[in-house]
């Protein structure tokens, strides 16, 4: 077998890999522990919470895919929605805030924990897990802030909640203007 074949072997095997442990993050992702912020209205179920866990798993992991194939378009979906109303998906990449990494040393991404504050916002404990050019594996923890909007959950890498809290100001104020027009 020559060294370009067995390259592609490889190559193929760690994507079937990714997959398989992206679906075993789903399935973590539906038991993990989970908290909410202490708010006791009752409006939060157990079902609820495995629902979202989901959500946010499949959220993160999708991705974390879709950059193992150097598609970076599952971030862009992730920005918040005054920047993608203004931004087209070459615009984004040819702005260069997103680098490429080096996505074949990625191993899969386990959530271990997820904060959730109200029904719009959470902080979620993961962990990298890395084949290192030691031979061996090596994790990276990481803390992510995540929201809900339009009924999903996403996680901007270049946008901020603050900018889109005044986005929507704005068309609130817009359409109240035309509401009065009318």
């Amino acid at each position: 077998m020559s060294l370009e074949k067995f390259g592609e072997s490889m190559s193929t095997k760690v994507r079937l890999f990714f997959i398989l442990c992206v679906v075993g993050l789903f399935l973590f992702g539906c038991s993990a522990d989970k908290k909410t912020d202490g708010d006791t209205t009752g409006a939060v179920t157990e079902d609820s919470l495995l629902s979202e866990n989901a959500q946010i798993a499949n959220m993160l992991n999708d991705a974390l895919i879709r950059l193992s194939y150097e598609d970076k378009s599952g971030l862009y979906e992730l920005e918040f929605e005054y920047f993608t109303d203004e931004n087209t998906y070459d615009d984004y990449l040819e702005r260069g805030d997103v680098k490429w990494i080096h996505m074949d040393s990625i191993i899969h991404l386990d959530v271990h924990e997820i904060e959730y504050f109200g029904d719009d916002s959470a902080h979620v404990n993961v962990e990298y897990v890395f084949n290192s050019a030691a031979g061996g594996q090596s994790r990276m923890p990481d803390k992510l802030s995540i929201y809900k909007k339009n009924g999903r959950w996403m996680k901007p890498t270049i946008t901020t909640l603050y900018h889109q809290e005044e986005y929507e100001q704005i068309i609130m104020e817009a359409e109240a203007a035309a509401e009065e027009e009318n």
